[in-house]
């Protein structure tokens, strides 16, 4: 006997074993009370012309190291034909073809609900690109503000390689505003050269604290400081540009409850004068000055224009508001 007949031999006695343990192992009971399952991975790269059991599938339990080495060894069916071309397998269908190889103890097998096979390249599972699409984007939030995170990726749930040289690289997004963000990879040859872009998606959340409501406010009710208090929102599920908390002084243009957060557009600056109210009206002219008392028929603010009343003519006209002593018309 030659040594390669040899190791041929001693190879097919080890798988023989391999077999008669599972098949043991299956008949201890259909009642499947071993410590260890065969789990099928999702998608798995072969090398050779057939498909080896340990190229598509993880020991899960407690099993002997030596065993499993003897499993994996295991031949199945033929490999994909074309290198580079990925075939689907049913979870029926592999339940079937994994039952003509190891009989009954295939029911040891935890199936998902398809394999996809590659003969050759590279396979990247969800958890890897998860991985890869955190540590790519997590330095462009190193410049925001609060406590940034990126979280619900929506990605495939696996992507193959056409060589196992290539890489998948993450490009940068072109908005890294919080909330839903679009997420492209491109998988590109040693040289650089582009293969195929991958589309998909992630939730970028910003957490930063922001003014709100202290109190329930009503609209045209002056903002003061008792009504305003501080809290952290995730401006991922905020609609708005959110009030600074700065300037004024403000009023509310709509109502808010307590808790609420405070946008830029729910306020403006608070009006010098209100409706109703007694004031100067001065005239300039080229060369006459004209001060008569009129009462205002609007809210407003320095340079806003609003209509006033004569108190005397009862003639109404429109004004610039100067002060809150004030109107004018003309330079």
């Amino acid at each position: 006997m030659n040594a390669r007949h040899a190791i041929h031999l001693a190879t097919r006695t080890a798988l023989f074993a391999a077999v008669l343990l599972l098949a043991t192992v299956a008949a201890a009971g259909a009642r499947i009370d071993a410590d260890w399952r065969i789990h099928i991975r999702d998608a798995a790269v072969v090398a050779g012309k057939r498909v080896h059991l340990g190229e598509i599938a993880d020991p899960v339990g407690d099993i002997n190291p030596k065993n499993w080495a003897n499993f994996a060894r295991m031949e199945l069916w033929p490999a994909p034909p074309k290198p580079g071309r990925p075939m689907t397998i049913s979870k029926t269908r592999l339940r079937k073809e994994l039952g003509k190889y190891l009989g009954d103890a295939a029911e040891l097998a935890i199936y998902p609900s398809s394999l996809a096979i590659q003969q050759g390249g590279a396979v990247l599972l969800e958890a890897e690109l998860n991985k890869l699409v955190v540590s790519s984007l997590t330095p462009l939030t190193a410049q925001m503000r609060g406590e940034v995170s990126i979280r619900n990726t929506q990605l495939p749930s696996f992507v193959f390689l056409s060589d196992r040289l290539n890489k998948l690289e993450v490009e940068p997004p072109t908005s890294m505003a919080p909330g839903q963000i679009t997420i492209r990879m491109r998988e590109v040859t040693p040289k650089g050269d582009l293969v195929r872009r991958i589309t998909g998606g992630a939730t970028l959340d910003q957490w930063i604290t922001v003014p709100c409501a202290a109190i329930p406010v009503n609209r045209h009710d002056p903002l003061t400081p008792d009504a305003v208090t501080f809290a952290k929102k995730n401006l991922a599920y905020l609609n708005g540009e959110v009030w600074d908390g700065k300037g004024g002084p403000w009023r509310l243009l709509r109502p808010i409850g307590a808790g609420s957060v405070i946008y830029q557009s729910d306020i403006e600056m608070l009006p010098v004068l209100t409706k109703g109210t007694r004031v100067e009206l001065i005239y300039r002219g080229k060369q006459l000055r004209l001060t008569v008392p009129v009462e205002t028929l609007a809210d407003g603010k320095p340079g806003d224009t609003i209509p006033v009343r004569n108190l005397h003519s009862k003639k109404e006209v429109y004004a610039t508001v100067q002060d809150e002593n004030t109107v004018v018309i003309g330079n």
